[in-house]
């Protein structure tokens, strides 16, 4: 089923099954679309721009970028139009403030579920911060969280900010403009999640980490799980869904989780389990029928494979081994947050992206071979190969309801 009608441009005629938005090298951006024959075309967007993610309705897109400013290293979130020509700055760092969170990541960017305000985390002078922005240019930079590290989680319907920051949890009002303490010791945890009405988070406990989840109406919570090690959440996907549970094998949680479990935090049912580690990601389908997940494959030369498995864990399909990329290892570290924002499925869940290389590319890019990583297409079923798009570091989804051009 086509994602998009055929406009104008190299596919006009066919249809379009297939749309991602890839950054290349130092930030060179291009659209590639898929006909319905299985060829791609490229459509060149902007010559520079990390971590690109289209507005909900695919009109517009933010990238993060980081460069020299005479002799000051500076770093901005830019707003762009669907042909990739700059509309505004929507953050830009501090003259004497940090330009990077980290290599490659200038900030973390995130549209809202509207599309009506943009929330960034940055690096400021005195800590990592998270501001507000407003994508047609009444506000810009509203700082309304610090701490680190920082995450933070929208709302279905935008009202909500759910901030986790440092040892606290937040509860930001967006129409409010009111910010509300919910705990003071959310630890082992990374992203809130909102589901059933409610936010699951965790806290610290004697022996590792409680589950939580408040019911955000009637402004009362309950223990749900505990855990000897710290826990990675998500939605299972969809609109409700059950709350999906990936604990962490050790300390780290950026590194080999021990399995998945799944519950409905506003029901009696006993946590059911999902499918066992190891594996370092996890990313739903938009449906919520199908996870992917990011597994190593025990080679010892660090390739990873995904493995997709149902909801109720049978497994499905894999790919073969590939090496990530740099950008999608940050993906990989820090899942629960960008796949909410940087999509790797298809909108209709047939297919996912990966970034980076096969054995036969190779050897990997921590050695500065200066060989290219690349964008690999996968449709999600047994037996299907890894399908290259060409070159690229980070590669991510169109929304099914944005404009082909």
């Amino acid at each position: 089923m086509p994602l998009r009608q055929p406009g104008p441009g190299p596919c006009n005629g066919r249809a379009l099954t297939a749309e991602l938005i890839i950054s290349e090298g130092v930030g060179r951006l291009r659209r590639a679309i898929r006909s319905d024959h299985g060829s791609w075309a490229d459509v060149p967007l902007a010559a520079e721009g990390l971590w690109p993610s289209w507005s909900p309705d695919g009109a517009r897109l933010i990238v993060t970028w980081a460069g020299t400013r005479g002799k000051d290293v500076r770093s901005a979130v830019r707003l762009l139009d669907g042909d990739g020509r700059a509309i505004r700055d929507l953050y830009v760092s501090a003259a004497d403030g940090p330009a990077v969170i980290a290599p490659r990541v200038p900030q973390y960017a995130r549209w809202s579920p509207g599309g009506d305000m943009v929330s960034i985390v940055a690096a400021a002078a005195d800590s990592l911060s998270l501001y507000l922005s407003d994508p047609e240019g009444v506000f810009t930079a509203d700082r309304i969280a610090r701490g680190a590290p920082i995450f933070h989680t929208w709302s279905d319907d935008g009202r909500f900010l759910a901030i986790h920051a440092g040892a606290e949890l937040l509860l930001y009002r967006v129409a409010e403009r009111e910010t509300v303490l919910l705990a003071s010791e959310a630890v082992g945890f990374r992203a809130p999640v909102f589901v059933s009405g409610g936010l699951a988070y965790c806290i610290a406990a004697a022996d590792g980490v409680t589950l939580v989840w408040r019911d955000l109406d009637a402004s009362e919570s309950h223990s749900l799980a505990s855990y000897p090690a710290g826990a990675v959440l998500q939605r299972r996907g969809g609109p409700g869904g059950e709350l999906a549970v990936s604990v962490a094998a050790g300390e780290d949680m950026a590194g080999s989780l021990g399995g998945m479990w799944a519950l409905d935090p506003g029901g009696t049912a006993r946590p059911r389990l999902i499918v066992r580690g190891p594996f370092n990601a996890a990313a739903w389908s938009p449906a919520g029928d199908k996870v992917a997940l990011i597994v190593p494959t025990q080679i010892g030369d660090g390739r990873f494979a995904v493995n997709v498995h149902d909801a109720d864990g049978r497994f499905d399909s894999a790919t073969e081994g590939f090496v990530p990329s740099q950008d999608m290892r940050t993906f990989m570290s820090f899942f629960d947050q960008y796949a909410g924002s940087h999509p790797v499925w298809s909108p209709d869940g047939s297919a996912l992206v990966v970034c980076g290389r096969l054995p036969g590319d190779g050897v990997a890019w921590s050695f500065a071979d200066q060989q290219r990583d690349y964008v690999w297409y996968w449709s999600a079923h047994r037996g299907s190969p890894l399908e290259m798009v060409g070159a690229g570091d980070a590669a991510f989804f169109a929304p099914e309801n944005g404009n082909a051009r």
